[in-house]
């Protein structure tokens, strides 16, 4: 009874698989956090927070892309293009 995990409690041992993934894109998320001008520690913690972590790396993904189209949209203003009604140039 004391040796073995009867399924009851909780496992230590289940958490170690789910650190193991995830430190390393909390370490990602900060890197990315610092480069779209964001609090780095906070990113960090909300991708290692479970369940949380998944809305966030929904809101992650769309802060990166806007970030994106903001730089892209910068590049053009630089260069003087005119994008027309249909996207084109």
């Amino acid at each position: 009874m004391y040796g073995q995990y009867d399924g009851q409690g909780f496992n230590l041992l289940a958490l170690i698989p789910f650190l193991l993934l995830m430190f390393p894109l909390a370490i990602g998320f900060s890197l990315v956090a610092v480069r779209v001008g964001r609090n780095k520690v906070l990113w960090a913690v909300l991708s290692l927070v479970p369940v949380v972590n998944y809305f966030f790396w929904i809101y992650a993904f769309f802060v990166v892309v806007l970030h994106m189209l903001d730089r892209l949209n910068g590049i053009t203003a630089h260069l003087g293009v005119v994008i027309g009604p249909g996207g084109r140039a």
